[in-house]
């Protein structure tokens, strides 16, 4: 199950990353929980449709990428350590910077993602660590 939750995990960061958003939101349950506190927006969004569309909001003035992502699974969370790659749309800004997420997932689908600067804060999350 771990296993298999990580190729998931995997296949949705990819397709993200390769600006394949629907792909990757197929990935997502219909009533996802999404929570992006600390990049760009302090942002809580619920569901599938809600989540794509804010991916086509920051998308278009801070376009990002994930590079060197790690995956490691407890259970139904997985933990994704990568550096996060962002260019300003407008203002040319550079942001490469570590980050992580925390994501649980049931029946094959993401249900709940929480994105963090502090990869330690994803890896407690995730129940990685204490």
């Amino acid at each position: 199950m771990e296993h298999d939750n990580v190729a998931i995990v995997k296949t949705y960061f990819e397709a993200f990353d390769r600006g394949d958003l629907d792909t990757a939101a197929s990935y997502l349950d219909p009533e996802v929980q999404w929570r992006n506190t600390t990049l760009i927006d302090d942002e809580k969004v619920a569901g599938r449709a809600a989540v794509r569309t804010y991916w086509d909001r920051i998308l278009s003035t801070f376009p990002f990428v994930h590079d060197d992502a790690t995956f490691e699974a407890n259970g139904d969370q997985v933990c994704v350590i990568a550096r996060v790659r962002a260019r300003g749309a407008a203002s040319g800004l550079e942001l490469d910077a570590p980050c992580g997420y925390a994501l649980t997932l049931r029946n094959g689908l993401v249900t709940r993602s929480d994105f963090f600067a502090d990869p330690g804060e994803a890896r407690r999350a995730a129940g990685l660590e204490p």
